[in-house]
């Protein structure tokens, strides 16, 4: 007989199967896909690259990062039937992350995982309320940076993402340690 896997709680939401639908880019992980992960007892998460642009063009009328961020997580929740919805905010996004950060929070994302840099000031810019801060790392030392100053900033990782040199996306590897057995997950799992 088959073991299914165990179930996953994260602060205040509860994944029934621990399935992380990444977050694909812009274009691809919007709420019709989130949704649905969701709804089928996974984590759902949104992409907020070009989300302000997909939505504007997608309903036809201009609107803000702000209100793109929250109509598109409102439609994920919407289709979720309840399961968790959740949205990659890179840090790369300097003109629109603490924007984007904000609204997810208002609309009642569940979480926000952050990457593509250290999310060192996260927790500071709104109080989270129920939305779990969740930073991707791709080291033990780099998750003690973000905690050290979230520390400073009243707040812990409720969760952290850890990509290892095969990871796909905004990896935090030099080239000459990709392929290193060293930069190998089962190698970085145990001290972060």
């Amino acid at each position: 007989m088959k073991k299914a896997l165990p179930s996953l709680t994260i602060k205040n939401f509860h994944i029934k199967s621990p399935v992380l639908q990444g977050a694909l880019g812009a274009g691809f992980s919007l709420h019709g896909l989130a949704g649905a992960v969701a709804n089928n007892g996974g984590f759902g998460i949104l992409s907020s690259a070009g989300l302000q642009t997909i939505v504007s063009m997608r309903d036809g009328k201009d609107v803000s990062t702000y209100m793109a961020v929250r109509i598109e997580i409102e439609k994920a929740k919407e289709l979720s039937n309840g399961g968790p919805i959740g949205i990659n905010i890179m840090c790369a996004l300097v003109g629109s992350y603490e924007e984007t950060v904000r609204a997810s929070i208002d609309a009642g994302a569940d979480a926000i995982i952050s990457g593509a840099g250290l999310p060192l000031g996260l927790p500071g810019i709104q109080p989270p309320r129920h939305t779990s801060l969740i930073p991707i790392v791709s080291s033990a030392r780099a998750l003690k940076i973000i905690i050290d100053k979230w520390e400073r900033l009243g707040y812990r990782p409720d969760a952290a993402v850890l990509e290892g040199d095969e990871a796909g996306g905004h990896i935090g590897f030099k080239y000459f340690e990709i392929g290193n057995p060293e930069f190998k997950l089962r190698k970085l799992l145990m001290p972060v």
